[in-house]
């Protein structure tokens, strides 16, 4: 292979990669959706029917254990994702991890453990928090990377 080959490949691997990116982020935006709707009809299925045939009950019980296998860190990764350029406050990810079903409140201080996670990320370089439109609140927001930042930020992780 020549250098043109070569840069001609790495040119249609970040295009492929980019389109991957697109179609995961699709996908993950999808799956919040579902996990809403879910979390929703399961709540109407435990009103409606107290004495739940067989097959009810273990579909409950299989979400249950579903919604405790999701890490609390990446549904609030994935709720920061889906909020877009605007971002998200704080508060209303402890909303929108409700939604999901997240048994958030169960912790003995929900809003420090948001925050702390969201520290984290903050640290970690995966999330920024900024000012809303109007200047008054502060928000969360996912930070874009291009592919030579995920590029050096995987290069880093190898040393």
């Amino acid at each position: 292979m020549t250098d043109i080959d070569y840069r001609t490949a790495l040119v249609a691997e970040m295009n492929k990669l980019a389109q991957l990116e697109a179609a995961k982020k699709r996908t993950e935006d999808e799956i919040l959706r579902c996990r809403r709707r879910i979390a929703s009809l399961s709540e109407l299925v435990k009103d409606a029917d107290e004495k739940k045939s067989a097959l009810t009950r273990r579909l409950v019980e299989s979400l249950a254990r579903y919604n405790v296998e999701q890490s609390l860190t990446d549904d609030i990764r994935k709720i920061i994702r889906a909020a877009g350029q605007f971002g998200i406050p704080k508060d209303a990810i402890r909303s929108e991890l409700s939604k999901l079903g997240n048994s958030i409140e169960n912790h003995s201080n929900p809003s420090g453990t948001v925050n702390s996670i969201v520290k984290r990320l903050v640290e970690k370089g995966e999330v920024e928090e900024a000012s809303d439109l109007l200047g008054f609140n502060t928000v969360v927001k996912w930070k874009e990377m291009d592919f030579w930042q995920w590029f050096m930020k995987e290069a880093a992780k190898q040393k």
